[in-house]
């Protein structure tokens, strides 16, 4: 009795470690990088009444779960970079504890710590943890999710499971809509591994029903976005076989030495499993884990060839089973203790010292806009293309006016009082505008975002070009004097 209550404690306290450090890794430079990407977007709809938030988002390519939540706290914290991300560090922190409580009680020990450091020298999970957005929230849904599946295994009749089971991925589902995949993960485990099927098959089919239902009034919406992706396309790349499947395992693992080591050790485990088939034994925990990792990330590989849906954001999910499938691989490969230990501490070592607190998002968005607003007098003219961009433009450039929402029409009080100070958002070239003697164009990803949008060739036809500046990674910032100034 006395040694389970010390390892009872140890867990806890291991716990608490992991979710601390994890607070102070994530909140050191929290507000250091420009709020981008999408950030903008999330920010300023957080902002309305919730009902205007659901009529905005509720057909969007994401449920708006995560922006309702971030409207409430803002009302509290306000707009600063430090506080619209200041939940998603949270959320991060403490899925640490949950990855660590994964490994811990249903792989070993050792790899319940190894799993967690594995997460907690991840840049991939620390560029989410800074971003205003759903990721780092989406993740605590998973493990948390998962956690509950696996205690399951365990007690197939405790009926609270049951129900944090049914309300975490109904929430997951609000949240994400690529919590289907998750649930898929769970629904194919209790299929494929006969002694989970025998124990669990008909109590999950029921908790299945219940989680539909509770996520009823979302199905026709995720429908018609399937659809809509799979007639119109969707704007990421295909993969471009074995080397996105590479890649992407690189952005879990840091560096391309660590993603070798990892892979290396996952076809090692597998290479032995095989030679090995009737010896060894794999749990079912242990099965679910590689189900957790392998099934997503191949399907997910195979169906973006007609789908393109292989992004690492949208693969945050995948990353857990990830680090928890190379846990399971060192596990399985060292038996000698001594050499067990070693494995997981040198590769374990390996994250972390490849771990950038400080991590570049590679958007300057704020350094490009205060570049602009220093160019700027009464007798100038600016472009800003993409046309998205204006809430990342406005967000620096007029933060009172960033405030000012139009929760009717999401960018017309915006765009009216940009126009009076000669700011014009753009989708293309529009020759009807009053241009004044010196113009900035401003280049968010225009040919991307906007192609054949025409503004970068008209004005060097019209004009003279007189100086480029580029900031990282997309923005360049073009300035022109009228010919003959």
């Amino acid at each position: 009795m006395k040694k389970l209550q010390a390892t009872s404690t140890t867990k806890w306290i291991l716990f608490g470690v992991f979710v601390v450090l994890n607070v102070v890794l994530k909140f050191l430079y929290l507000d250091t990088n420009s709020i981008s990407w999408d950030e903008p977007f999330s920010i300023y709809h957080a902002q309305m009444d919730v009902s205007k938030i659901i009529h905005h988002l509720y057909q969007g390519n994401n449920p708006p779960l995560f922006e309702i939540m971030l409207h409430y706290w803002i009302k509290w914290a306000g707009i600063s970079p430090f506080s619209v991300r200041f939940l998603p560090a949270v959320f991060s922190s403490m899925t640490a504890g949950i990855v660590f409580l994964i490994g811990w009680r249903f792989i070993s020990h050792k790899a319940g710590i190894f799993a967690a450091l594995l997460f907690t020298g991840s840049n991939f999970h620390l560029f989410f943890a800074h971003e205003a957005r759903v990721y780092a929230w989406f993740g605590l849904l998973t493990v948390s999710s998962m956690y509950v599946f696996f205690s399951l295994l365990e007690n197939q009749k405790s009926t609270a499971r049951w129900i944090a089971l049914v309300l975490l991925n109904a929430t997951l589902m609000y949240s994400h809509y690529f919590g289907v995949f998750l649930i898929a993960i769970q629904g194919l485990s209790v299929l494929m591994v006969p002694e989970i099927r025998r124990k669990m098959l008909v109590r999950y089919l029921i908790s299945g029903v219940a989680t539909f239902l509770l996520f009823l009034p979302n199905v026709v919406i995720l429908a018609n976005r399937l659809q809509v992706s799979a007639t119109r396309g969707t704007w990421i790349e295909k993969p471009t076989g074995i080397e996105s499947l590479y890649n992407m395992l690189w952005n879990f693992s840091n560096q391309p030495v660590t993603t070798v080591i990892c892979i290396a050790l996952l076809v090692a485990a597998l290479v032995k499993k095989i030679i090995l088939w009737k010896k060894s034994n794999t749990t079912p925990q242990t099965q679910v884990v590689l189900i957790w990792f392998l099934f997503p990330f191949l399907s997910l590989f195979a169906i973006s060839y007609a789908i393109p849906m292989f992004l690492d954001r949208y693969l945050v999910f995948v990353s857990f089973g990830y680090y928890l499938s190379v846990a399971v691989s060192v596990h399985f490969l060292f038996r000698n203790q001594r050499v067990n230990t070693w494995m997981y501490g040198a590769v374990a070592l390996l994250f972390v010292a490849t771990l950038k607190p400080n991590l570049d998002n590679k958007r300057h968005a704020q350094e490009a806009i205060a570049y602009v607003k220093k160019q700027t007098n009464e007798q100038t003219s600016v472009l800003i293309c993409g046309h998205d961009f204006v809430l990342n433009f406005c967000y620096y450039y007029d933060i009172d006016l960033f405030r000012r929402y139009n929760d009717q029409h999401v960018y017309q009080t915006m765009t009216e009082e940009l126009n009076k100070k000669h700011i014009y958002p753009l989708y293309k070239m529009d020759s009807t505008l009053p241009l004044q003697e010196k113009v900035i164009y401003f280049d968010a990803a225009a040919d991307f975002s906007n192609p054949n949008n025409g503004i970068l060739e008209t004005l060097k036809q019209r004009y003279t070009l007189v100086n480029t500046t580029h900031f990282e990674a997309i923005f360049t910032v073009y300035e022109f004097r009228k010919l003959g100034f």
